[in-house]
């Protein structure tokens, strides 16, 4: 199927694993940007495969306007620079 024109879904079903407006059993690509205008879940390993380096909170593979909450480790491979405060707990370990 080809459409070389702009698609519209009506539809304003909310995403379940399941269900939503729009499902797509196989795989799927998108050759440019995408904007989504609400929570994104991801079920299963996301890779950003970027080498932009990061050199000021709004540089990087990934930009992160707020915060960032994680239940396991974190790995990094080179500098962490921390702009204002910097606290390591050792609570729950």
């Amino acid at each position: 199927m080809s459409n070389t024109g702009k698609t519209h879904i009506a539809d304003i079903t909310d995403a379940t694993t399941t269900d939503g407006a729009l499902r797509v059993d196989g795989g799927g690509r998108i050759t440019k940007k995408l904007s989504v205008g609400s929570t994104t879940d991801i079920y299963g390993a996301c890779g950003i495969h970027s080498d932009t380096e990061s050199n000021s909170t709004s540089t990087g593979a990934l930009v992160v306007t707020g915060g960032i909450g994680t239940g396991k480790n974190i790995h990094a491979g080179g500098t962490i620079t921390a702009a204002k405060k910097l606290t390591i707990s050792t609570e729950g370990a």
